[in-house]
């Protein structure tokens, strides 16, 4: 009897255990599902963040092309007031040349008459002189304004990347141009990156050949692509490279992996993301000129 009590015993405190530990397991599964519904959901916001940015961006190169046709329009209208102010020039040489074949049949009337017509005809002369010689130096305002080279840099469209990462495994976390550093100091940022898990593959965006496979100081394990004589592009922060200096790669071909090396902001437990440049003719352009073409 004392032996089947005690069998009880032990059974009863086995399952009490056994309880416990489950309810122990599933609590910690619980705070880790909240924990990671958290991260999902601060996650999901900063993606919206970023698309809204990226639709500021795009809008805002759409309103500088709207303005360039603008002015395109304005410097073709000045062409032609430029021409139309050369037409009433000739118009003016003509009537000029008119006056003096009418000189010639002035010879045949008497000298105060001829007088008279002379002095009108110096009174026509003397007003459309002074107005050539007004709308002569705005046609040459007109002419140097047209003429005159733009200092702006707009980068050429004859080129299209593909994206380096599959669309639908990242999201935009930095976009090209002036940024906050943590500090308070406002940088320019010459890329743009996409936040992905680290290991995400990362592809060529367009065919190639090989010219950096290491290391670098700030950019960790980087990769550079000579596609030809204009066009380069960069794939910094790699975890891992998958290419070796003088490979020749084709568009979409696997090069290395998403990760966090070199220099990184971290805002949360990882940091890795793809920090992609497009060089063109040695000037570092924004990459979405050439992604959305």
């Amino acid at each position: 009897m004392n032996n089947q009590k005690t069998l009880l015993a032990v059974v009863y405190a086995m399952v009490l255990f056994v309880t416990i530990t489950i309810a122990v397991l599933l609590f910690w599964e619980y705070r880790c599902f909240q924990h990671e519904a958290r991260e999902l959901s601060q996650v999901k916001d900063a993606y919206y963040q970023h698309v809204e940015m990226l639709k500021r961006s795009l809008n805002a190169s759409m309103l500088s092309t709207d303005e360039e046709e603008q002015e395109t329009d304005s410097e073709k209208k000045k062409i032609n007031e430029t021409s139309s102010d050369l037409e009433e020039d000739s118009a003016d040489d003509a009537v000029d040349s008119e006056l003096e074949d009418q000189k010639i049949e002035f010879q045949v009337i008497s000298d105060d008459e001829e007088h008279r017509l002379k002095e009108i005809k110096s009174g026509l002369q003397i007003i459309p002189k002074q107005k050539n010689i007004r709308k002569k130096s705005k046609a040459r305002r007109s002419i140097a304004k047209v003429v005159k080279p733009s200092v702006r840099y707009a980068p050429r469209r004859d080129f299209v990347f593909s994206w380096p990462v599959d669309i639908e495994s990242f999201w935009l976390s930095s976009l090209f141009g002036p940024r906050k550093r943590p500090n308070g100091q406002v940088e320019f940022h010459h890329a743009i990156d996409m936040a992905a898990m680290k290991g995400t593959p990362v592809k060529a965006a367009a065919m190639g050949t090989v010219i950096v496979a290491q290391t670098l100081s700030g950019f960790g394990n980087c990769i550079m692509i000579e596609h030809n004589k204009h066009y380069k592009t960069r794939y910094a922060h790699l975890h891992r490279i998958g290419v070796r200096v003088g490979q020749v790669v084709q568009e979409g071909q696997y090069i290395g992996s998403v990760g966090d090396t070199g220099l990184v902001r971290k805002s949360g437990r990882d940091a890795s993301h793809l920090h992609f440049e497009v060089h063109q003719d040695g000037r570092r352009v924004n990459p979405l000129a050439f992604l959305f073409s």
